[in-house]
């Protein structure tokens, strides 16, 4: 059935990071209806892995193959001169793994099976690995070459960090304390201040001495603070604290750390964590993250120390390390066997024990009860033994010993193992010494190792180069097609090693192409590259963007006195905010009086490279031009080797000196800006008629760069025309143009999924919308507000004021319970210390709820839209009346209350710029008033901004509207009409409804013909109770139309739809499990029943396929596992046949039990989320189940229960995340508004939609756990109540991925798992109908392709 057509239709989008919500309407908001049905929907699909976390799994995995290439070139050095005296050597290693029937020859020994050596005989010389290397090293007597290799092999694969920047000829320097000292307080100089000032000898000893956490804590603060604990306050950049527990070998809270950054969720760091986790620490920070990396190179010195025991080699100390275990171990088995002999068998062969000695060893022989058994590291395994062994009275003759033992499991060094995480701090110049040492001394008896090969290098050299061989950077992946992942030029042909790399690698013309690749594109000028962030010119942009907040009492400062201003950073490395007031206060430009805004409690910017190159610069050693060339080589470069080259090529006259320092700075990253925008293009003011460059404007004027942005300059038509000019002269792709923006993958997948769902309107609709409005959701990655709770808030700020002063409020906040103070009226009155904000009259807290107070908006509601607690006072409702609409608020009440406003905000009870608000004297200007509409009107975030900019440039004649989601968020509560979220998903569709409603009304109301002379409010009260036009057209009508929206909304008639796909990633679990049938074989030839294998495959997607069995003609659809997958479906012969044995496998059928294989739909694949109907249950394909006898479901049919019981499943969401914030949270009933006989009521329908309902075929499993547990629910406590119904709904839930807990009624933990069997005959004994369905993306176009239980008749 065709559309009406329509002369004009509106386009609306909600897009999210793993969402589409769209809505399709005409002027009037009438949804336009395709086929009948109206034409709106929810698209959802799986949300992007971040780059970030693509590249961990890539990391880990390359790591692991150049590791094993290492010893393969080892191996093929060493293996001509092995097989001289042992054939065999290499095949046995290989088969060591191997059964004793699975290999040629029956050697009795793995390593060395010689007559006169064996296998013991080697173990009994060399215990360790470490005792073969330090031999090799010692000793010039002749060894055995196989001897030889094995410590090299060990070695090479072995070798450590390339993080140390100390010669490898030079280890001493390696245990240098004072370079990494100096280097951390370097990076804290820069970017926060020098934590302390102490004697660097004493602080090394401390640092080095064994000690528990706590002891070494207070000999540090001993050291640096006079003995007493660092305060740390809100304004510092980092908690000396904090640094001082750290190093100390403590854990501290990341919030605590840096009390000025805020995250979304509590994160702690501690030097002692693994890479991987200290790497996902350093991902939430910024700069920030180069202060706790230098301060745990502070703490890697000592673990270092310790990992060499004082000896010359790590090979010698970790000889010490076994001595010691084994000592210990001696010790220990001699103590319990004689103090506590009832817990020998405990400690020393209990398999199941975590932290016991078998967990700790992983030594399994010889132990019992395995089944649940859990390996332990080092602080669990020193717990454990110090609980079994502590307050035991020992003889006089042990007590030595036992004191000792008790020492070392305080300090957790009992016991040392060879192989900890403490091997991370090894450099590679440890291990190149050990090697280069053992080959020296193999030299003299192995006279290969110094004969050159046919291209003239010594089997020495090509082994020394495998040790220290990286790719470098710039060259990249060394692919031999140099597709898209790959820009290495080469000088000739031929295989690369790590000793001839550099004859085969053109390394200048492959870093020129690297940097080529690297250059990114200008955030508004596509095609014109970015400035580096240090640039001179970057880094100027920034001071002045930031310094050009600032004003007095909302007025700005003179220019004159802001470019002196900015002399300031010339001058100091750090400028902080004081310095700034000083500078004000000196020139009689800040009174005490006076506010101050603008400037945040940190600086954030600096002329960090302008410093750096400063000496130069003044001495005419070098040209601005000539340091900025100098700041982008070094931020593209990280080789130190190539920057000196390159320096004295493009400056042979700087000295020694001056490159040596030059080569050691450090930048990196790049700004978002290119030059030409910042310097190479003019915009004029439109007020004044001046006419300069941005940073021309930035420098004589005090506004920022969002103001030159505005209206106010001709900038923005300046770059559109340059924009469209470009785009003509280099048609851009999607993908390229969202590469030029930078977009995330999180952001370019929901891009794709919206353009295909506009695809299927202006097909419907037969040409563009003449508007799109357009909201995107911010999704993940942005900092979040900090959870310290209200109670917490105030009792810290109370602490610091006087005690008489707040004794009685004190009193009261105890008497308080946290989900009372969730009230903004009870935190504004503890936070106004109990007084009206205006005439500071005492508040009766028991009244606090009567009309006799209200809060007012600072900045009245009809020009801002704010309603942060900045915004906020608590008033008596009279005053607030007198004051109404009007600001600033009145000269008799701003005079009579400054000083106890000032109070509180010397308390820090209210913010600066709260502050500021209050003590304003000056209305309003037109500029601010455009700018407060403009915030509603204007979306700034950078994923919007990409959308909205695709969309442009796809669709020129189409008006593209922001419609801001706070806007949407208002106008639903004002009017009530909520969403859930954890009902169902088919809110996003009522979303982008609204989008088109609510932006449509606000870009009418204050884009076209609007004057900010003109009377408005924006209220969403106010705006959308009055009628508004545009022109003499109506857009809205007040009462009526809003009468109309809340009909729609009721309505459930919305397209739901999945984005199907082929799962990619991970091709089966990372862990071998133990031999069994059906696993993938751990390597070729090896069968999964003798050796194990991997399990959990990943099922790309599925193929229905239909056979002949023993019981007659059937069907199946199989699981198509992702290795095999590029075959299955582009060869139909093997298709057939992997079917078959697929088939075979997962019902346990031998070789002719398989017959007349076909592919009813040919190789057409039936991807994740390909929708099934189930006798009109629709239903998506998830995965794959029971090793492909079954499929994972999930349902399609969103669940619909009413506005009422939406709004009241709203109350339990909203009381479940404020428990997850706050444990100690009670449920209130008049509070919360949650009632007993509430939950009876939505339980009854709940279950009635399963018993009664669509849901009963899906769900049958939870109908008896349902109906018996009504009794159950009933005598359930409140809050049980509400956590049993939240599972229901997420039981019912269409898209849920995952199971629901049914506990609380008596269920199962992982109940409502929704499966079906991938046997078609299974199929038809529980349904009439199953049809394969066909759907677009929208949901508009949906098509059903067969019923597969026809496939068998």
């Amino acid at each position: 059935m065709q559309t009406k057509k329509v002369d004009e239709y509106y386009v609306g989008f909600d897009i999210g990071t793993n969402s589409v919500g769209y809505a399709v309407t005409d002027k009037n908001y009438n949804l336009i209806k395709h086929g009948g049905e109206p034409m709106w929907g929810s698209h959802v699909f799986e949300a992007a892995l971040t780059a970030q976390e693509r590249r961990a799994f890539r990391t880990a995995r390359r790591r692991n193959d150049r590791k094993k290439q290492r010893i393969v070139l080892v191996s093929e050095i060493f293996a001509p001169e092995i097989a001289k005296v042992d054939p065999r050597f290499f095949i046995r290693r290989r088969e060591s793994a191997l059964f004793r029937d699975d290999v040629n020859i029956n050697d009795r020994y793995v390593v060395f099976n010689d007559s006169d050596f064996t296998d013991k005989d080697y173990y009994d010389m060399y215990p360790t690995i470490h005792h073969l290397i330090y031999d090799l090293m010692s000793n010039k007597e002749k060894h055995d070459i196989r001897l030889v290799y094995m410590a090299c092999a060990y070695l090479v694969a072995h070798r450590g960090h390339f993080l140390s920047e100390v010669s490898k000829d030079n280890i001493d320097s390696v245990l240098d304390f004072d370079a990494v000292y100096n280097n951390f307080l370097s990076i804290m100089e820069n970017l926060a201040e020098i934590p302390w000032e102490c004697d660097i000898s004493k602080f090394k000893e401390i640092l080095k001495k064994k000690q528990t956490v706590t002891n070494k804590e207070r000999d540090f603060l001993q050291l640096l603070n006079e003995g007493k604990k660092f305060k740390t306050s809100e304004e510092d950049d980092v908690s000396r604290e904090g640094l001082v527990k750290l190093l100390s070998g403590g854990t501290y809270e990341l919030g605590k750390l840096f009390p000025k950054l805020t995250f979304e969720e509590k994160v702690s760091v501690s030097f002692n964590m693994t890479e991987e986790d200290f790497a996902m620490v350093l991902q939430q920070l910024g700069d920030e993250g180069d202060i706790i990396s230098s301060l745990r190179n502070v703490y890697d010195w000592a673990t270092l120390s310790d990992v060499l025991n004082g000896k010359n080699s790590v090979s010698e100390g970790k000889i010490t390390v076994y001595e010691q275990h084994k000592k210990d171990l001696s010790f220990l088995k001699y103590f319990v066997k004689k103090y506590i002999p009832n817990r020998y068998y405990e400690v020393f062969r209990d398999g199941n024990i975590v932290g016991n000695y078998v967990s700790y060893s992983y030594n399994l022989k010889n132990v019992q009860n395995v089944s649940k058994f859990k390996g332990a590291k080092k602080d669990a395994f020193c717990d454990y033994i110090k609980k079994v062994v502590k307050d035991i009275k020992v003889d006089d003759e042990d007590k030595v010993e036992y004191e000792d033992m008790m020492f070392r499991l305080d300090t957790y060094s009992f016991m040392p193992k060879q192989v900890e995480n403490d091997n991370r701090v090894i450099p590679y110049q440890l291990h190149y010494y050990e090697l280069k040492k053992i080959l020296d001394n193999a030299s003299s008896y192995l006279e290969f190792l110094d004969e050159k090969d046919m291209d003239g290098y010594t089997s020495r050299e090509k082994l020394l180069s495998i040790m220290e061989f990286r790719i470098p950077y710039y060259v990249g992946p060394l692919r031999t097609d140099n597709g898209q992942h790959g820009w290495m030029k080469r000088k000739t042909e031929g295989r690369i090693y790590p000793w001839n790399f550099e004859d085969k690698v053109d390394l200048d013309a492959s870093e020129q192409e690297f940097i080529n690749r690297m250059t990114n594109s200008c955030t508004y000028l596509p095609g014109e590259t970015v400035v580096p962030k240090y640039s001179l010119l970057y880094c100027k942009f920034n001071v002045l963007n930031e310094i050009n907040n600032i004003k007095i009492n909302d007025c700005s400062i003179p220019i004159e006195h802001k470019q002196e201003i900015y002399k300031l950073f010339e001058r100091y490395r750090k400028v902080t905010p004081k310095k700034i007031k000083d500078y004000l206060v000196s020139n009689n430009l800040l009174h005490p009086e006076d506010v101050i805004s603008g400037i945040d409690v940190t600086i954030k910017s600096s002329l960090k490279s302008y410093h750096d190159f400063k000496k130069m610069l003044e001495s005419g050693v070098l040209k601005e031009k000539q340091v900025e060339a100098i700041i982008e080589r070094l931020t593209y470069s990280e080789d130190k080797g190539r920057i000196i080259r390159w320096l004295h090529i493009e400056f042979p006259d700087l000295s020694d000196d001056d490159v040596k320092y030059i080569s050691k700075l450090k930048y990196s990253d790049f700004g978002r800006l290119s030059r030409k925008l910042l310097v190479g293009i003019r915009g004029c003011n439109k007020d004044t008629g001046e006419v300069d460059s941005i940073m021309g404007m930035l420098w004589s004027t005090n506004d920022n760069m969002m103001k030159l942005l505005s209206n106010s300059y001709t900038f923005v038509e300046e770059i559109e025309a340059i924009k469209n000019e470009y785009y003509v002269e280099h048609p851009a792709n999607l993908d390229s143009m969202l590469d030029e923006m930078y977009v995330s993958n999180a952001v370019r997948r929901p891009i794709h999924r919206t353009l295909d769902i506009l695809s299927d309107i202006r097909k419907v609709c037969g040409k563009n919308p003449s508007k799109i409005f357009v909201e995107m959701a911010r999704g993940g990655g942005e900092k979040g507000v900090r959870t310290k709770s209200r109670r917490d808030q105030i009792s810290e700020l109370y602490k610091n004021m006087d005690k008489a002063e707040v004794r009685e409020l004190s009193e009261q906040l105890e008497g308080k319970t946290d989900n009372e103070l969730q009230s903004e009226v009870l935190f504004l009155y503890f936070m106004q210390l109990g007084k009206c904000a205006y005439t500071q009259k005492t508040i009766d807290i028991d009244k606090l709820k009567t009309n006799i107070y209200n809060v007012d908006h600072i900045y009245p509601q009809s020009y801002v839209k704010d309603d942060s607690i900045t915004n906020k006072v608590l008033v008596i409702s009279e005053e607030n009346g007198q004051k109404g609409d009007k600001y600033p608020i009145s000269k008799d009440i701003r005079e009579k209350m400054q000083p106890f406003w000032y109070r509180l905000l010397s308390n820090k009870l209210i913010s600066e710029e709260k502050y500021r608000r209050l003590t304003r004297c000056t209305s309003f200007t037109e500029e601010e008033l455009t700018g407060f509409i403009n915030r509603q009107l204007v979306e700034t975030h950078q994923s919007t901004k990409a959308v909205t900019t695709v969309f442009r440039t796809l669709f020129p004649d189409v008006e593209i509207v922001y419609s801001k989601a706070g806007l949407v968020s208002d106008f639903r509560k004002e009017f009530d009409m909520l969403k859930t979220r954890s009902v169902n998903d088919l809110h996003h569709a009522k979303d982008a409804y609204l989008n088109i409603v609510v932006g449509n009304v606000y870009h009418c109301k204050f884009t076209k013909n609007f004057y900010v002379t003109q009377k408005y409010s924006l209220k969403t009260k106010t705006l959308f109770t009055h009628n508004v036009k545009s022109g003499d057209v109506m857009i809205w009508d007040g009462q009526e139309s809003i009468g109309e929206i809340r009909k729609v909304l009721t309505k459930n008639n919305i397209h739901y739809t999945k984005y199907s796909f082929m799962r990619k990633g991970k091709l089966f679990a990372q862990n071998p499990i133990k031999a069994k049938e059906g696993l993938i074989p751990r390597k070729e030839g090896l069968s999964s029943e003798k050796y194990g294998g991997y399990s959990d495959t990943t099922a790309t997607a599925f193929l229905l396929v239909k056979f002949r069995d023993r019981k007659g003609t059937d069907a199946m659809i199989i699981p198509i596992d992702l290795m095999y997958s590029n075959k299955v479906f582009s060869d139909k012969k093997y298709a057939i046949a992997y079917a078959k044995d697929r088939i075979k496998k997962i019902w346990g059928m031998s070789e002719g039990q398989i017959t007349d294989v076909t592919l009813p739909l040919g190789l057409r694949m039936l991807k994740i989320n390909t929708m099934l109907s189930f006798d009109g249950f629709k239903s998506c394909i998830t995965g794959k189940a029971s090793l492909g006898k079954q499929l994972g479901l999930t349902s399609m049919m969103p669940l619909v229960i009413g506005n009422e019981w939406e709004n009241y499943v709203k109350k339990i969401d909203r009381f479940i995340e404020k428990k997850q914030n706050n444990k100690k949270l009670l449920l209130n009933t008049i509070y919360d508004n949650i009632t007993k006989e509430k939950n009876e009521q939505l339980y009854q329908i709940l279950v009635n939609k399963v018993v009664n309902g669509i849901y009963n075929s899906a769900f049958k499993s939870q109908i008896k756990i349902l109906k018996n547990g009504h009794e159950i629910f009933n005598k359930l406590e409140l809050e049980e109540q509400v956590m049993a119904l939240a599972n229901i709904i997420l039981l019912l839930k269409s898209g849920r991925a995952g199971n629901c807990d049914m506990t609380l009624l008596g269920g199962s933990k992982k109940a409502g798992t929704y499966v079906c069997s991938t046997k078609i005959s299974n199929l038809q004994k529980n349904y009439k109908e199953v049809w394969l369905i066909d759907s677009s993306a929208s949901g508009i176009y949906e098509s059903k392709v067969c019923n597969l239980l026809e496939v068998i008749e």
